[in-house]
């Protein structure tokens, strides 16, 4: 007897009266009847396969694309003329001037024999730190006997607790700075060191300031942990010599040297370069630099926590006014105001904050006088950049600066070079897709099989099992004699083709079209030739690509374009992820989708996996209806079995009854 667990998760016990293993029996039968279950999985995994290897084909070319024809990409995208005509630049004096070459350049020298004056942007500054001095609110006390005797100064970052003398009272305010043993000037030397921050008390307020050399630090004063003396010196906690950006104007207001006012509806109001500016005094001094800074006024506005003030730069270099500043209302700008920048209505000096004009670039080039409003400028194909001024071209010692400009030719042939060992790649690839052999004995495993086998036979079998799937597959023999066809087809309007300049098929069969390049002679052809270099690769046609141009404008672009315009159309007829007039992507993409677009679930292949699973599903049914009849037929023999038994049993009885 045996006890069965099978698909439809019935609890059985087979053979009871026939003493049959009746699971295996069924299953030995059902074998015979999953025959085309499996052919059907087969099919199933077949397609499987041979979608993942058009898809594997779809991004090899999609690779070979992205790196040599795409416009983001200008070193390598053989479409420009760029990659055709790379110059090299050599400077004479790099320190005074460097250059590039773009492909308009022609070789040869140029010759820059003096430089007036760089270019410079216009700017302006505060006229002084913009800050208020870290002066106490009122005289300050010099008792400190009741405990209350530190606190703490913070300079540049660093923070330090000052203790003043509790033993007994300062003599006066004077002592108190000044004290050789324990003034605050001895004590704060003592924690960062002479020199870095000055004490000083009026004599006549009594009050006490703090400030650094030359204003070059940020000075803050705040409480201490405990026993506060801050308020004996008459700070408040925070009290600080530079001001604070994140603050709002209103609080700002308070701690600035100058004067800073709002109008009538609490705003200050200004233009820069034409463009109005509106702040209220609830906003904060950021949101005006980022507001100037990121509009279209073409200036930068800083403040600078080194110096204590505000620069305003413009973007543009050179002559002309490139920063007009007119307050409107407020005192943000203007004389003795908060910014100490003059506006345009109240200039007086340069002293004062006023704008100091931009400066034009003034050179000699090839013996022309030249002005630019950059340092960086480009004529006739050359980006110069004048990094020094050059002034004396009388002297013998400042001989001229030789700009020299050199065709590139080992960059260009690289270049080629790296394309058409992609294309052999590509070409190599199909042709291996098409010409390998399908070997019929190997088809996939089913999960029985694989249940028999090891890891390592199963994936020898499957490497075997797939091979030679796309072999004389008709789409990707298209393209590959399209790609093969378009390097050799002659270009309208240019004489001779790629043979001219050293780039051959393989004289070797097994290649299957295959490019060989002459070195010497294309590098020949890039020096001697270098337009019609250009023309083979990457002439454009009239005609713009599409997908629903009609027969004549496509073979009219075919015939204008070079090799690479046209294995573009080629790549772009069989991976396009757009779709043309009548709603189709590229063949590939139709036929096996790719990964990341809409393909990936809609396309032929995968419409007939859909397929084939409706019919496994059905057929799975089937199967189970079958398996359930075995078993109930089964079921009737051990039932009849059963019987037969029962009745040979009362049979024996009577008989033994009679005997007696």
């Amino acid at each position: 007897m045996a006890v069965n667990n099978i698909s439809n998760n019935l609890l059985r016990f087979d053979g009871m009266a026939t003493g049959l293993d009746t699971a295996n029996i069924i299953k030995q039968l059902m074998t015979a009847e999953k025959i085309p279950l499996d052919k059907l999985n087969q099919k199933r995994t077949l397609l499987e396969w041979k979608r993942d290897n058009y898809r594997d084909i779809t991004n090899t070319l999609r690779a070979f694309r992205d790196q040599f024809m795409d416009i983001v990409k200008p070193l390598t995208n053989m479409r420009s003329e760029s990659v055709y005509k790379k110059f090299s630049v050599t400077s004479s004096n790099s320190s005074i001037v460097s250059a590039v070459a773009n492909s308009t350049a022609i070789s040869g020298e140029h010759s820059i024999t003096q430089i007036k004056s760089l270019a410079s942007a216009a700017n302006a500054a505060s006229s002084a730190g913009i800050t208020a001095a870290l002066t106490g609110a009122g005289a300050a006390g010099f008792d400190f006997t009741g405990g209350s005797n530190q606190f703490n100064v913070t300079v540049d970052g660093v923070a330090k607790t000052i203790s003043l003398r509790t033993s007994s009272a300062y003599a006066d305010v004077d002592d108190l700075v000044n004290n050789a043993a324990d003034g605050i000037q001895k004590l704060v030397n003592d924690a960062f060191g002479t020199g870095k921050v000055s004490v000083t008390a009026d004599p006549v307020t009594q009050k006490l300031t703090f400030s650094s050399p030359a204003n070059s630090s940020r000075i803050t004063l705040s409480n201490a942990a405990a026993n506060n003396a801050l308020g004996t010196l008459n700070f408040a906690t925070g009290s600080s010599n530079r001001i604070n950006t994140g603050e709002t104007l209103e609080t700002i207001a308070a701690k600035l040297a100058g004067s800073l006012t709002f109008d009538g509806s609490d705003n200050v109001t200004f233009k820069i370069n034409n463009i109005d500016f509106s702040f209220n005094k609830t906003q904060t001094l950021n949101d005006v630099i980022t507001s100037v800074n990121s509009s279209s006024a073409g200036v930068e506005l800083r403040y600078s926590e080194l110096t204590d003030k505000i620069s305003i730069t413009a973007k543009t270099k050179g002559a002309g006014d490139n920063i007009v500043i007119q307050n409107t209302g407020g005192t943000l700008f203007g004389n003795s105001s908060a910014l100490n920048i003059s506006a345009v209505s109240d200039i007086t000096s340069v002293a004062n904050g006023t704008v100091n004009a931009g400066t034009d670039a003034e050179f000699t080039l090839d013996g022309v006088s030249v002005k630019r409003s950059d340092n960086v400028f480009t004529i006739d194909g050359i980006t110069y950049t004048l990094n020094s001024i050059y002034n004396d071209p009388a002297d013998p010692a400042n001989a001229p600066v030789k700009i020299t400009v050199n065709q590139d030719t080992e960059a260009i042939f690289d270049t080629i070079k790296s394309f058409v060992d992609k294309y052999n790649e590509v070409i190599d690839k199909i042709n291996g897709e098409l010409t390998e052999k399908y070997d019929r004995n190997y088809l996939p495993l089913s999960d029985e099989q694989k249940e028999e086998m090891t890891e390592d036979e199963i994936k020898l079998w499957e490497e075997r099992a797939k091979t030679g799937l796309l072999r004389n597959d008709t789409i990707l023999q298209k393209i590959v004699n399209d790609m093969r066809r378009s390097v050799y087809d002659s270009i309208t309007d240019v004489t001779g083709g790629i043979t001219d300049i050293g780039i051959t098929t393989s004289s070797d069969y097994r290649d299957r079209g295959k490019l060989v390049i002459d070195e010497t002679k294309l590098k020949e052809a890039i020096q001697s030739n270098p337009d019609k270099v250009q023309n083979i690769f990457s002439k454009t046609s009239a005609i713009d690509y599409s997908p629903d141009l009609s027969p004549a404008d496509r073979s009219q672009r075919y015939n204008e374009e070079g090799i690479v315009h046209r294995l573009y159309d080629i790549i772009q007829d069989s991976i396009r992820t757009t779709r043309n007039a009548g709603g189709y992507k590229g063949i590939l993409l139709e036929k096996a989708g790719v990964i990341g677009d809409i393909t990936e679930f809609q396309n032929i292949i995968d419409k007939e996996i859909n397929e084939k699973d409706q019919s496994i599903s059905a057929l799975l049914d089937r199967l189970a209806r079958k398996e359930e009849y075995y078993y109930r037929m089964f079921t009737a023999l051990e039932k009849a079995v059963s019987q037969m038994n029962s009745q040979s049993a009362w049979l024996m009885q009577q008989f033994s009854g009679n005997s007696q």
